[in-house]
């Protein structure tokens, strides 16, 4: 349909302004898509970089918490190592856990009239002294001491008598 003007032809603007606004127009109208379709690809930019900053800082803190708990388990286990280390090294330590044994040996032969004193535990050697109240008990005790066999030397240190106590002997069970 052909457009119909009604104003008169000195009023109309000129052939090249029409086309000047139409050209400005279209533009216009191409302009305002490119920028809303912009304004739209930076908001989806920005949501879309919110929420990876979100996931990114959940997924941080998840991994400071697994860092927090590995480094108590890591803690631990070096304690463990380090105490492995150490009873290692004490077991390889020479010890008088065999004389100790010989100790509970040796008081068990103590009778009636016969008493420990004092014990020193040593490697390979055990100084012990007894109190014995006569000499008949005196005898029974050391041939029960000689006839054990458990020790492959047994040295008298000191012997000696007071009346009022009896017999002070001293001895050292040197182990096989």
């Amino acid at each position: 349909m052909a457009a119909i003007n009604l104003l008169p032809k000195d009023l109309l603007p000129s052939a090249g302004l029409i086309k000047t606004a139409k050209l400005l127009k279209n533009l216009l109208t191409l302009g305002f898509g490119i920028f809303t379709i912009v304004l739209v690809g930076l908001v989806a930019f920005f949501v879309l970089n919110s929420i990876s900053l979100r996931s990114s800082t959940a997924r941080q803190e998840e991994l400071k918490n697994s860092i927090k708990a590995l480094e108590q388990t890591e803690q631990g286990l070096v304690l463990v190592k380090d105490r492995l280390t150490k009873v290692k090294e004490v077991l390889a330590k020479d010890s008088g856990a065999e004389e100790v044994d010989n100790l509970a040996k040796v008081s068990s032969l103590t009778t009636a009239g016969v008493d420990l004193t004092e014990a020193v535990v040593f490697k390979e050697e055990l100084d012990t002294t007894f109190n014995v109240s006569d000499a008949s008990v005196l005898t029974s005790f050391m041939a029960q001491i000689i006839a054990s066999g458990d020790y492959k030397r047994i040295d008298l240190n000191s012997f000696s008598f007071n009346p009022s106590v009896g017999y002070l002997i001293s001895l050292a069970f040197i182990s096989k």
